[in-house]
């Protein structure tokens, strides 16, 4: 028979069981999700670079089409590094995000051998169409992983979202531009968009105002003005800009490399709470930044 004390103990050994096991399942999935956030945080920043190289390859393009043949070398560098970027994706990204990988990656492998040997506004409409399946992607791994609600001292990511789309709106001005001013002339579609690209620059900065640090929001207006009265001058009087096409080219893609670099600082913080340091990556932005001058 089992008296009093006995089945006190009984009970006391079993909840300690109990609370052990219930403390070791909450310890295994913390550290599922912990992986699990970690690799997302490197295939989102694997997709911001491959964006970034698809940008840079559509402004070449167009700079080509436009008659800059001097541009192909430079073409045919970020053709390379695409590719790497394209083969580690390609291994990493599963499940529910590789329908949209798949949508990308089809239409990449149908337009990198022919970008400049179609109509300048066939091959802007083609990149413009991978790189905003890139940017749900983008958001799709945010979305999945929780990335950016984790760890309480990273912002919102709403931030990230808007310096991608603040990134594509400079990245389109920076191709249109070169490829206007290679031409000598700009056609009344491409006035239209200069002044609607100014206007989505401008609400894009009000938008990110209270998200970013007034210091932050100053050095981003500053880097960013030079391309933004570019557009707004285009829009007016085209042909009363000073600049030749690739030096404007070189003018938008340092604005392009300043709003880049906030989210950089953002990702920083948040892979130093994951302590991810990926040596392949930080290769990749010294070749990028090589690339882009």
């Amino acid at each position: 028979m089992f008296t009093a004390n006995d089945i006190a103990i009984y009970l006391l050994a079993l909840s300690a069981t109990c609370i052990s096991f219930i403390a070791f399942l909450y310890f295994l999935t913390s550290r599922s999700k912990y992986h699990f956030q970690r690799k997302s945080l490197r295939q989102y920043e694997l997709v911001i670079s491959l964006i970034r190289n698809i940008q840079q390859h559509r402004g070449l393009s167009q700079g080509i089409i436009s008659g800059e043949p001097a541009l192909k070398d430079r073409l045919h560098d970020v053709q390379r590094e695409i590719s790497f970027l394209v083969e580690s994706l390609n291994m990493s990204l599963t499940g529910k995000l590789a329908d949209r990988w798949e949508s990308f990656f089809d239409h990449w492998t149908r337009l990198r051998g022919n970008a400049v040997n179609v109509e300048a506004e066939a091959s802007f409409q083609q990149h413009n169409h991978m790189i905003n399946n890139l940017l749900y992607l983008a958001e799709n791994i945010c979305n999945n992983s929780d990335l950016g609600h984790s760890v309480s001292h990273v912002k919102d990511q709403l931030l990230w979202r808007q310096l991608l789309v603040l990134s594509e709106c400079i990245g389109q001005s920076r191709a249109l531009g070169a490829s206007a001013l290679a031409r000598g002339h700009a056609s009344y579609l491409e006035l239209i968009r200069f002044k609607m690209l100014s206007e989505m620059i401008d609400d894009r900065l009000h938008s990110m105002d209270h998200s970013l640090s007034s210091e932050q929001m100053v050095q981003l207006e500053k880097a960013i003005s030079p391309v933004n009265d570019a557009l707004k001058q285009f829009s007016k009087h085209f042909g009363a800009y000073p600049y030749s096409s690739q030096e404007y080219f070189s003018i938008a893609t340092m604005s392009l490399e300043h709003v880049i670099s906030v989210l950089d600082e953002e990702l920083d913080i948040m892979k130093k709470a994951y302590r991810i340091f990926p040596k392949n990556l930080k290769k990749l932005r010294l070749n990028q930044k090589a690339l882009s001058h």
